[in-house]
């Protein structure tokens, strides 16, 4: 199986409040073994709150992890399980300063030609 690592990233514009999420999954075809979730806002004047999901594309379902340094944190409790095509993780931020961008950046491998035909 070919794997290769990744490390891709998504940003969302936080709202007046402070608050926003945003999701990153697997393409088709691929499934994601990660080590790492990291959290980070532009703007750190007010400490955040920030939690980690594990989800589909209808939204978060399962708390993996959350903090209270949602500026500039990060979690290894992504790791273990497989990350299939469907499957996403979610970052939710609150309390955050208004209108600053916020990043949740993903850790590890990616692996194509998991699927073998059978023989």
């Amino acid at each position: 199986m070919p794997s290769q690592p990744i490390s891709p990233a998504a940003s969302v514009k936080l709202s007046a409040a402070g608050a926003g999420k945003v999701q990153l999954g697997p393409p088709s075809g691929t499934l994601w073994q990660l080590n790492l979730a990291a959290l980070s806002t532009t703007s750190v004047v007010l400490a955040s709150q920030g939690f980690l999901y594990l989800g589909s594309s209808n939204g978060p379902l399962t708390l993996i992890d959350s903090t209270f340094l949602g500026n500039n944190a990060s979690s290894g409790k992504v790791a273990g399980a497989p990350l299939y095509h469907g499957t996403y993780i979610w970052a939710e931020w609150a309390g955050a300063d208004a209108s600053s961008i916020a990043t949740l950046q993903l850790y590890g491998v990616q692996v194509t030609g998991y699927r073998q035909a059978a023989r």
